[in-house]
């Protein structure tokens, strides 16, 4: 029996000196950390190692999202978090540590559709509609997340006295995987220093996929979380994106569009809008800006509707009628709504 407990003690300190000795040699050549064998957007992640962008933006999808979004320097946040796909769009982003007790602070957070948000259309038209207030509108708009990633910004958010949160979420969601399940070594910080055991997590750690209805339920649990966080310390306003699942492609043949549409992916659009719409009949403190409801109130459910360049994101007018919705949840007034923000 003592035999079998030298053996043991034998083997466990071999492994942890093989451990040291391997890390040691590593840490000295320094060779490329691995990437998981996962994809983001339909991108294989080998593409990330192919550059030193690529593998910023490796860092921002799925490193980055454990440390702060925000950083305190000469008694003002700022953004500490870049998306290397647009690093000049928060540029001028800032806040005072201390919020002024005579302004609304009002955070936007979100998906790309929030990241490209002209905040100043949003303020123009708060000042409108309540001109003896005075707002303070911080950008915190995130290309290529979903909602988990979004989730962790927005708990972020809530230790800095917001008064509304606005939130532009749904579209990424089963397309963009989620980082919870695909990069959960990412989490501590050993496995993002140590090359040891970033290949073993890569060998040995299974990555699970959400796609389908299964991606709708994690998209239900992240909003949820998000909103019980906030009770009591945030109102929250939802904006529904209408992202359908139209595509078009010109036809030089036979000179007209080809309209495609994918049931199965619009269905699960509505089921994340669903989702977001039945949020204040439970919350009181949530709200939501029903944009969807408007353009197909507006201008049908077919052709027009296709509001977003590429299919993706807005174009810049469709902004002025996101503000307009977004301050008639915070007024409770009805604001009137021009034909030239749809067609514009």
């Amino acid at each position: 029996m003592k035999k079998f407990i030298k053996y043991l003690f034998l083997v466990f300190f071999g492994v942890i000196g093989a451990f040291i000795i391997a890390e040691v040699l590593m840490q000295i050549i320094k060779p490329p950390m691995l990437f998981d064998k996962a994809k983001h957007c339909n991108y294989d992640t080998s593409v990330f190692e192919k550059s030193t962008d690529s593998i910023d933006f490796f860092k921002y999808l799925y490193v980055n999202i454990y440390d702060n979004y925000f950083s305190l320097k000469d008694d003002k946040y700022i953004i500490a978090r870049i998306n290397p796909m647009s690093p000049n769009s928060k540029n001028n982003e800032s806040f005072n540590s201390i919020k002024d007790a005579n302004t609304e602070r009002i955070f936007v957070a979100g998906e790309s559709v929030a990241e490209l948000f002209p905040v100043e259309m949003l303020k123009k038209t708060l000042k409108q509609e309540i001109p003896e207030k005075d707002f303070e509108i911080i950008n915190a708009g995130t290309g290529s997340y979903e909602s988990y990633r979004i989730k962790r910004i927005i708990k972020e958010i809530l230790k800095y006295q917001p008064d509304y949160i606005v939130i532009m979420i749904g579209n990424n969601d089963g397309i963009c995987e989620p980082a919870e399940i695909n990069y959960l070594p990412y989490k501590y910080k050993i496995f993002r220093t140590s090359y040891v055991l970033n290949r073993l997590s890569n060998w040995f750690i299974k990555r699970n996929y959400f796609n389908g209805e299964s991606s709708v339920l994690f998209f239900k649990k992240n909003i949820i979380d998000i909103v019980e966080s906030a009770k009591n310390k945030s109102k929250i306003i939802f904006v529904t994106l209408p992202r359908s699942s139209f595509f078009f492609n010109v036809s030089f043949e036979n000179n007209f569009p080809e309209i495609k549409y994918d049931f199965i992916k619009d269905e699960e659009y509505n089921n994340r809008r669903k989702a977001l719409k039945e949020l204040p009949q439970k919350y009181s403190w949530v709200y939501v800006a029903d944009y969807d409801f408007v353009l197909k109130k507006k201008v049908g459910n077919c052709l027009g509707y296709n509001i977003f360049t590429g299919n993706e994101h807005y174009w810049r007018n469709m902004y002025w009628l996101v503000s307009k919705l977004i301050v008639e949840q915070i007024t409770k007034k009805t604001i009137k709504i021009d034909s030239e923000y749809v067609f514009s």
